[in-house]
């Protein structure tokens, strides 16, 4: 297929072409200890945003946990096979799984959880979560487990999850204001009587 032609062309020029020695390491620690930078980047949101970035948190844990489920059911439906299991001469520098490559998880769950951040933060410090996510789902190609179109269809994936979840928080948060304005609004009728002597 043309698709998995051009995803081929596509992964040999990032695995091989755009591989820097100097930087292995480095992709290495991003593609596996990415948790621990978010933990990091959540730690700097919540002293810029206070208690409110604790909601955030809950969201993209949520998003995090439909994107990783559903994005593993979708490997089963799609059965595609890692670059590594499939092609010759792969820079790999992470260990091979055997399991199928298409949606890349490790895109899907890091769009699922800095989504909400990029979009219920207010300062440009939540703009670094989005950076991030992008740099964690290139990793993937980089060491050599994922093939482009896995990572933009799980960055996809996930961010649609993400999406809809702050979608559904932001009407449910407006919903929850108009019945309180309207039951601001109202005022108990009651009837006064005046006795004339």
């Amino acid at each position: 297929m043309l698709l998995n032609s051009l995803d081929e062309t596509l992964f040999l020029f990032f695995n091989h072409g755009l591989n820097l020695p100097v930087l292995d390491q480095f992709m290495v620690f991003v593609t596996d200890h990415n948790p621990y930078v978010y933990l990091a980047l959540f730690l700097v949101f919540w002293r810029y945003e206070g208690r409110r970035s604790f909601i955030v948190l809950a969201l993209a844990l949520a998003a995090f946990g439909l994107a990783d489920w559903t994005a593993y059911s979708l490997k089963q439906v799609f059965m595609r096979p890692r670059p590594c299991n499939s092609l010759e001469n792969v820079v790999l520098l992470v260990r091979c799984s055997k399991g199928f490559s298409l949606p890349s998880n490790h895109a899907a769950n890091s769009f699922a959880v800095a989504l909400p951040f990029l979009l219920m933060g207010k300062g440009r410090f939540r703009f670094t979560f989005i950076v991030f996510a992008a740099l964690v789902a290139y990793s993937r190609v980089y060491v050599g487990v994922h093939y482009p179109f896995d990572i933009l269809s799980g960055a996809l994936w996930g961010s649609a999850i993400a999406l809809t979840l702050v979608l559904i928080y932001r009407k449910a948060v407006h919903r929850g204001k108009i019945k309180s304005e309207h039951h601001g609004q109202e005022t108990p009728s009651s009837d006064s009587s005046t006795d004339t002597p």
